[in-house]
């Protein structure tokens, strides 16, 4: 049986509270709801201190709720100083992804996921290793993606990022090589003359003998 979550950011990053999420997850029949702010805003509002915590929306609701923290910027020293501070916290710690901190989620086993790795970067087959090898999940956002382009045709609409992307992702989850091509196999050394012998030679029809001698045609 699959559970089905809603990650999202409450006041102050976003504009509902995490009290407002759980009640709106529950009305759609979700398990739980991921709150993934920042760590300079905190799980809730910081100005409601009497506000109700993670435990009592749980029970109030009906629904999971999960703390997790997203942590971004552009220094990947600092990022990791915050994975390392917040990791015993959160139950999930996500990244956001840029060109800075990609390969820095990719390789680094106390983060949960990499979100967003499209927006100011890129993945390719070295990072989708790097992940599956961590246990970092990838968080591919197409919610900037045309309405057209998320139709239910299959590949003339998908967006190119996405096409361009999903393949090395794919192949590193199943543990395959990123080229096409199979690694050449092992050919034993070839003299000369054994090259000499293995060219094909065209085979010559004989003519068949019915044991008759030619015939002659009857003179008029």
């Amino acid at each position: 049986m699959v559970d089905y979550y809603e990650a999202v950011r409450a006041y102050p990053d976003g504009e509902s509270t995490a009290a407002r999420l759980a009640l709106t997850a529950a009305e759609y029949d979700f398990d739980g709801i991921v709150v993934r702010n920042a760590p300079e805003t905190g799980m809730f509002d910081e100005s409601d201190r009497d506000g109700p915590n993670r435990e009592e929306i749980a029970a109030e609701y009906g629904v999971d709720v999960v703390d997790a923290i997203e942590i971004g910027g552009e220094d990947a020293s600092a990022a990791s100083a915050r994975v390392k501070g917040c990791r015993d916290e959160r139950t999930l710690v996500l990244v956001d992804g840029s060109r800075a901190l990609n390969r820095f989620a990719c390789e680094e086993p106390r983060v949960d996921v990499l979100a967003s790795p499209m927006a100011d970067g890129d993945v390719n087959h070295v990072l989708a290793r790097a992940a599956a090898r961590n246990g970092v999940r990838f968080e591919f956002d197409f919610s900037g993606t045309p309405a057209e382009r998320r139709s239910t045709s299959p590949g003339a609409r998908r967006p190119p990022e996405a096409s361009r992307n999903r393949h090395p992702v794919r192949r590193a989850l199943r543990g395959e090589r990123h080229s096409r091509k199979s690694p050449p196999g092992p050919r034993a050394a070839r003299t000369p003359r054994s090259r000499r012998n293995d060219r094909v030679r065209p085979r010559t029809r004989r003519k068949r003998s019915c044991g008759v001698g030619p015939t002659r045609r009857a003179e008029p």
